[in-house]
């Protein structure tokens, strides 16, 4: 908004999918596997995930060395993301299913939840590259990367023109996603 003051926004924060054509709606941003859709899609990122708990949380309860050691923590999961698959020291895949301490549909609540000690979270990198550089969450299980296979997307309808208040939007979006700029391929943060 500061770069374009004249440009009005009106945002629907959800993780809820929405009808974009019934409601109205310019421009939507998901984690999807597009299938057969009938919108326009521009890649925003990749989705790189990470394991965080607070320094609090980890002194009080230990960090896990292995995958199967989450059993002995609380986990946090946004939404229905209670499987977690890990790429193993053989490069084979680990699948590790989580009973969640707390379940919340939104990345931001869980992140904030982490941040408060409330457990271990797995957190896209943008979400949480904030509080990773700040210290106010750490990497956990490092060794074992998670693996995704979800893209970031902007959707919009085939049948409406791209306004170009849409475009900046977009473009914004993917220049601020891609390349992520906090992360090597170590998991470690870059400042």
């Amino acid at each position: 908004m500061t770069r374009y003051p004249d440009l009005r926004l009106d945002m629907r924060l959800s993780d809820r999918v929405v009808d974009l054509v019934e409601g109205a709606f310019d421009v939507a941003v998901r984690y999807a596997d597009l299938g057969d859709s009938s919108f326009i899609a521009r890649q925003i990122a990749p989705d790189r995930r990470v394991l965080v708990a607070s320094p609090d949380y980890l002194g009080r309860r230990g960090r896990p060395r292995l995958p199967d050691d989450l059993d002995a923590h609380d986990c946090l999961v946004v939404g229905t993301l209670d499987r977690w698959s890990f790429k193993d020291e053989a490069g084979g895949t680990i699948e590790k299913r989580i009973t969640p301490t707390l379940r919340i549909d939104d990345g931001g609540a869980v992140r904030d939840a982490a941040c408060a000690g409330l457990g271990i979270a797995l957190m896209a990198t943008w979400c949480a590259a904030d509080e990773l550089r700040s210290g106010a969450l750490v990497p956990v299980l490092g060794e074992y990367p998670l693996i995704s296979t979800q893209t970031l997307w902007a959707l919009y309808p085939s049948s409406r023109e791209l306004a170009p208040k849409v475009r900046v939007f977009i473009d914004w979006l993917v220049a601020r996603f891609w390349p992520e700029p906090y992360w090597d391929e170590g998991l470690n943060i870059r400042l």
